[in-house]
């Protein structure tokens, strides 16, 4: 026989049961295993004298068993390590010339042996406390880990008060580092620093008692990085609360002479004109700040006002009913073989021309996958890209199923209206009221609000992005006269980056046509030194913007809203007027310029979204009750911010490279 036939379990489960098996002595053990050895050893012999082949076969062994039992840094039983070896058994390790070839119809090498460190809950405390596990599950799951290797929990630092002890020296380290780190790059860099803010009200637990308390996130943008400074309690979210705990972080980390922006959602608590926190925090550090709006809420704004003159708006509940009808209606709709209703235009129109350019644009997303983070590409972006594609052409895309709706966000209630759309012959119960709402809302978000959405992180783009908005809300009056006014009347409101402050970013984006004009105008104006500029918002002359000649196949210049205010962030970079001598030249040379490209950097590094601190209120919801004092709180906020940042990729290397770092 060349093979032995096998009836009984794998030799590696065997070996392990002997092993754990207190029943039986060591000396019993060690026969036993020998035993279990010589039944899977060649069946070879010879007549008249020794088996110098076998004899060969057996030392080898031997001495790889003995070398792996003599390593120093592995911490396992040491009655037992010298059959962990065996464990992992090979036909290699037979001879070099043997014949037998076990198939137990598993993989033949399910092993691999690895060096545990005494204190392995310590080196796994980093990762332990980031991903949330509890010190009674990170000691349970350490423990399996080793009982699964062999090992006894006896011979390791592993017990629930250790783990205990180990995530607490680790979150008060970690955050005692991670400040004074910012403390540092705030002393050495140069760059235009933002505070952006962001208050929520959040259920917590002190001293056993179940409160609703304000908290406010702040977090710094430095050199095209953001930190949380920390998310401290207020009493309210007035706008006086709000800057006194903003002025306290900003001078803990040397940061009240050196912030330069504001970056911030668009509630009246933050942009009141005499008790809002951006004017409390100009006021504080009497200086004109450059007041950067978050353009997502800002654009969210916009269609929440299309959005009210529909009556689905009206609810105060959770959810949209209509979205409840489509996910009542999902899983008998086979959305991928079923025809899907298309928006039809008439070519020839103005209309028809922004269907062209949706289209164009959606297309570009898709294939060049052009919105990613941290290397990823962002799946609901691409989403809403597919959507407004199928809504708008003949291409067809995968469904994806309908996600939760957050009452506060329209880019999910973006999401259903589309969805809702294209399945609309497959819902029953509809009403004509219903499918009103539906079209109406499914034109406007993939003829418009698609783009702006997705452009709205672009900071360079921003002007032009707004003017181009008015302009079609304009010219949209012919299809839909009370929705294009709404958003009209609520782009009048928000004109943040029309204003002369900021509209001088359009100087940084190479596609904005006037741009050569919008600099020689700037250039011919009289500087306004910042020391001079009132303490307040800096407002765009409407009077200008109504003289401007909307009725035209293209958005109007931004050449008129320029004015000697838009000198300030040049102010800022210390670019007097032997810095701005580009200005003069046309702008095809404007990028061999040293000042022109710190400008731009300067502009393009600008995060003119607050998604960082709403990621940051997402935070402290989730952490509020992992910790009751508020300074061990603060800690943790810091200490899982910065792990998060920090692990973002999800292959194996991405794995082992995050913990190399810890």
């Amino acid at each position: 026989m060349s093979k032995v036939f096998w009836i009984g379990k794998h030799p590696n489960v065997m070996f392990e049961e002997i092993l754990k098996d207190k029943m039986r002595k060591l000396k019993d053990k060690e026969e036993d295993i020998a035993f279990l050895k010589d039944q899977l050893d060649e069946r070879k012999g010879s007549l008249g004298g020794r088996d110098k082949r076998y004899e060969y076969s057996v030392i080898r062994s031997k001495r790889s068993t003995s070398k792996f039992s003599k390593n120093p840094s592995v911490e396992l039983n040491k009655n037992d390590s010298d059959y962990l070896s065996s464990a992992s058994y090979t036909s290699n390790e037979l001879g070099e010339e043997t014949d037998i070839d076990f198939d137990f119809n598993e993989h033949p090498n399910d092993q691999n042996s690895v060096l545990l460190p005494k204190n392995i809950l310590q080196s796994t405390a980093h990762s332990a406390v980031g991903e949330g596990i509890t010190p009674h599950q990170h000691t349970a799951l350490i423990s399996s880990v080793i009982v699964m290797s062999v090992g006894s929990v006896a011979n390791f630092n592993c017990s629930k008060s250790t783990s205990y002890r180990v995530a607490e020296n680790i979150i008060s380290a970690r955050a005692k580092e991670i400040r004074e780190y910012i403390k540092n790059i705030v002393i050495l860099s140069d760059s235009l620093m933002t505070i952006h803010f962001d208050g929520k009200i959040v259920n917590e637990l002190t001293e056993r008692k179940q409160f609703k308390k304000d908290r406010i996130a702040v977090l710094l943008r430095i050199d095209k990085k953001t930190e949380l400074l920390g998310i401290p309690p207020i009493d309210s979210s007035s706008g006086v609360n709000q800057k006194q705990a903003i002025v306290e972080l900003m001078e803990y980390f040397g940061l009240k002479d050196k912030v330069k922006c504001l970056c911030f959602n668009t509630t009246s608590a933050n942009t009141g004109r005499w008790q809002g926190t951006c004017m409390k925090l100009i006021q504080q550090v009497q200086r004109t700040l450059l007041l950067i709006a978050c353009r997502h809420h800002v654009i969210e704004r916009h269609i929440a006002h299309f959005w009210k003159i529909y009556p689905s708006s009206e609810t105060s509940g959770p959810e949209n009913k209509l979205f409840e009808v489509l996910k009542q209606n999902w899983n008998s709709i086979d959305a991928e073989t079923k025809e899907l209703k298309r928006i039809i235009i008439p070519p020839g129109t103005w209309i028809y021309n922004q269907k062209l350019a949706a289209v164009q644009f959606c297309n570009n997303v898709i294939s060049l996958k052009i919105f990613k983070k941290d290397r990823n590409i962002r799946k609901e972006y691409h989403e809403l890209a597919e959507l407004t594609l199928m809504v708008l052409s003949s291409n067809r895309f995968k469904f994806h199923l309908p996600g939760p709706i957050h009452h506060s966000r329209f880019m999910g209630k973006g999401l259903y209206y589309l969805k809702l759309y294209l399945l609309m012959n497959e819902i029953q119960n509809l009403t004509d009221k219903h499918k009103e709402e539906i079209t109406g809302m499914a034109l406007f978000k993939s003829l418009f609000y698609t783009e702006w959405f997705l452009k709205a992180e672009l900071s360079s783009l921003a002007p032009t992005q707004d003017i181009k908005a008015y302009w079609q809300m304009k010219r949209f009056e012919e299809w839909n006269l009370l929705g294009s006014r709404a958003v009209a009347n609520s782009i009048l409101i928000h004109t943040w980056y029309l204003d002369p402050t900021l509209v001088v970013f359009a100087l940084a984006n190479k596609e904005c046509r006037e741009r050569g004009d919008m600099a020689k105008k700037l250039y011919s104006l009289q500087r306004c030194p910042s020391e001079s500029f009132p303490l307040e918002r800096q407002v765009m002359d409407q009077t200008i913007l109504n003289s401007l000649n909307f009725s035209k196949d293209e958005p109007p210049s931004l050449t008129p809203l320029v004015t000697e205010k838009s000198w300030l962030v040049f102010d800022m970079l210390r670019h007097g007027k032997a810095e701005t001598q580009w200005m003069k030249t046309p702008p095809e040379v404007w990028k061999f310029n040293d000042y022109y490209l710190e400008f731009r950097a300067t502009v393009k590094g600008l995060d003119v979204v607050n998604d960082c601190s709403e990621r940051a209120v997402k935070l402290v919801q989730d952490l509020i009750n992992r910790a009751y004092s508020e300074e061990k709180r603060q800690d943790t906020f810091l200490f899982t911010n910065s792990y998060k940042k920090n692990r973002k990729g999800r292959k194996k290397t991405d794995y082992e490279k995050a913990a190399n770092k810890d």
